[in-house]
């Protein structure tokens, strides 16, 4: 199904830019809501033949994948058994499945893209050419794919309990000591939005928040043309899962802010989630802008509505390393100057060798401290490093057509 143009009969696709569907044939242009649905052909009544009817063999690259014939060219759209919207890779057709709205639980919601294609090329690649430790070949890189996608989401409350025992440092003086602390509490979490697609990752898409969820509007199935979309493949206990894992890390978080103590870390916890019986179900839209460098896939996720970008782009770790080291001597030198001449009065001007040492100390301490941030800096990019040549995302990706 492709909505069709009134005036001319040409295909109408979403424009972000725009907030209106556009065609692309006599540039007209309407709104979504103007659109009467009761008019249009949908594929809900063509029965998709399964692929290995079509081609005779099974292959584990296509999996529950299924044939449909495009209305405008008669070429062969291939589906996942969870892809709502797609192209015809023949034609440039924007094709909405709509059977897979339909017959399974329509969405409630849609957040429509604000962000252009255009918009998302340069934010990615303000993001690589600005980088200090980027290699100058990754900034020549050429970028393969930008693939707009909305994501099934399952917006939940819950209501969160937990009692915990932490453990910190307390310092007294030139004193160090380890003091447990317990908490106990609930509390309610409104709106949490949990992505509802086991092919993707979700540590992935949860990095893509914050989403505005008062730029919702009411599911209109034509904010689908032109961009590709799953339907949610999350079972009830899946749902529960993921609420009670966000729940857990959001409690956590705001306890371990609340101990007054250094290194603070859970020693146990209790947490018990209640997630609230009826989710909101909602497309939510993303960029994924794919790359392939040294023989590795990357996927830039880019939020769809704000335009935080998700990434961590390759980088020179000799480079930072070197510049680490010396920024920590650099720091070291100076902190033990200024805490050398700031107490030198608490120091006997006839004992010097001890004063030595005190500098000799204060010197490696200054850069321990400078190090370990650097070395904590490295192990944040390193996770994130490990997102963005994800095979499984980049997998999500390219199973699209086009």
């Amino acid at each position: 199904m492709a909505t069709l143009c009134r005036n001319c009969g040409g295909p109408l696709v979403f424009k972000p830019e725009l907030n209106k569907l556009f065609c692309g044939k006599c540039g007209s242009t309407c709104r979504a809501e103007e659109i009467d649905n009761s008019e249009k052909d949908y594929l809900e009544d063509i029965e998709a033949v399964p692929m290995k009817e079509v081609y005779g063999y099974e292959d584990p690259d296509f999996v529950d994948r299924n044939i449909y014939i495009c209305e405008n060219c008669g070429g062969e759209v291939v589906v996942t058994d969870t892809e709502a919207s797609t192209y015809c890779i023949y034609c440039g057709n924007p094709t909405v499945v709509f059977s897979r709205v339909t017959k399974q639980r329509r969405p409630e919601f849609i957040m429509p893209f604000s962000t252009t294609e255009d918009e998302i090329l340069n934010l990615v690649r303000n993001r690589i050419q600005r980088g200090f430790f980027i290699p100058p070949s990754l900034k020549k890189v050429k970028i393969e794919k930008i693939r707009g996608i909305y994501i099934p989401y399952n917006i939940v409350n819950c209501r969160h309990h937990d009692a915990v025992i932490l453990r910190g440092t307390v310092k007294s003086g030139n004193r160090k000591r380890t003091e447990y602390f317990q908490r106990a509490g609930s509390c309610e979490f409104k709106n949490i939005p949990l992505d509802a697609s086991v092919k993707l990752n979700d540590e992935s898409s949860s990095r893509l928040e914050p989403y505005f969820l008062e730029n919702l509007k009411v599911f209109n199935e034509d904010y689908l043309s032109g961009f590709y979309s799953d339907i949610p493949d999350v079972t009830k206990l899946d749902i529960k899962r993921a609420a009670s894992k966000r729940c857990n890390e959001m409690f956590l978080e705001e306890t371990q802010k609340s101990i007054a103590a250094q290194d603070v870390q859970v020693v146990a916890n209790i947490p018990h989630t209640v997630v609230a019986d009826d989710p909101v179900y909602a497309m939510l839209p993303a960029w994924f802008v794919t790359f392939e460098y040294k023989k590795k896939p990357h996927t830039v996720l880019v939020n769809g509505d704000t335009g935080k970008v998700v990434c961590a782009l390759p980088w020179s770790e000799p480079l930072f390393f070197v510049l680490t080291t010396l920024l920590a001597l650099v720091i070291a030198a100076g902190a033990a100057f200024i805490l050398y001449f700031l107490f030198a009065t608490m120091f006997s001007s006839h004992n010097s060798s001890r004063n030595d040492g005190k500098l000799l100390g204060l010197f490696i301490a200054g850069g321990i401290t400078a190090f370990s941030l650097g070395w904590k800096k490295y192990k944040n990019v390193m996770a994130k490093m490990k997102l963005t040549q994800s095979a499984r995302t980049m997998n999500f990706v390219k199973r699209r057509q086009g």
